[in-house]
């Protein structure tokens, strides 16, 4: 109908990859914004995705992936070099993230207009992996909620430019100090999230803090469960779950995709 504006549910604006373990000879589809994305989508909750791959075998089977997954691929870039890799290593009783040879994520970025055409969206989820940080103002424009993850590369003299623009903030930090607690509550930004990997994670809301321990010791795979927790968080908040109820999914979900290799979408 004329006149009525369509509201889509989210976008994920992420890095698509291979997650390459070499001790295996295991080439698993992956990416931080690809799991996320994927994850939401298997809940049922309207997802699209925009991302960038290379004109190569290992771009093919991403966008292969993604449409088997029933994902529209017009917000998917095809770029001239190689897709980028993720060399995930045994560390212990645990896997890493070794190293990433990034291929066109690196150097690749969407131009205004791509970016001005991502709108009507209840939530854009992004990351400080995508070049997406200076959009930020022209995504909060034309949607509803941003959601940023700044992983471990936080930097909080930017986000002080930013904050404005962001509602729901994931920082990956692995020892939490109470200043930098007490330094995020000063950042006018609805919903805080700081993951501490088999730590747990700390919500701050409202400016209060709320803790949730993780599950268990019995890990496999840790490397998608960043992203898992991510994606109960979004779809906790688009299905309108009060904050409890969202950590106890964010922490049971997350817990669950260690106990298998690879990112929950490819269990």
């Amino acid at each position: 109908m004329l006149g009525v504006e369509i509201i889509m549910s989210i976008m994920v604006i992420g890095d698509c990859v291979i997650d390459y373990y070499p001790g295996l000879e295991k080439h698993l589809i992956g990416g931080s914004g690809l799991n996320t994305a994927v994850y939401l989508k298997q809940k049922g909750i309207c997802t699209d995705i925009m991302g960038v791959v290379g004109k190569d075998i290992n771009g093919e089977k991403i966008l292969n992936y993604l449409k088997n997954n029933n994902f529209e691929l017009n917000n998917m870039k095809k770029t001239s070099g190689k897709t980028g890799i993720a060399y995930i290593e045994k560390a212990g009783h645990d896997y890493q993230i070794k190293k990433v040879e990034e291929g066109v994520k690196g150097s690749y970025k969407f131009n205004k207009n791509e970016i001005r055409n991502v709108k009507n969206y209840e939530i854009i989820h992004t990351n400080i992996y995508t070049h997406s940080l200076d959009y930020l103002p022209l995504l909060k424009a034309n949607n509803k909620m941003i959601s940023f993850d700044y992983s471990f590369k936080i930097d909080l003299e930017k986000l002080k430019l930013y904050e404005k623009y962001i509602d729901v903030l994931f920082v990956n930090k692995k020892d939490v100090t109470r200043a930098f607690v007490s330094t995020l509550k000063t950042y006018n930004i609805d919903y805080i999230i700081i993951t501490s990997g088999a730590k747990g994670f700390t919500v701050i809301y409202n400016n209060q803090e709320f803790f949730k321990k993780s599950l268990g010791n019995d890990i496999i795979d840790s490397t998608g469960a960043g992203d898992t927790l991510i994606g109960e968080f979004l779809a906790g908040l688009h299905n309108k779950y009060d904050l409890e109820t969202i950590m106890d999914k964010a922490a049971e979900h997350s817990y669950q995709t260690c106990l298998t290799l690879g990112a929950a979408h490819i269990n």
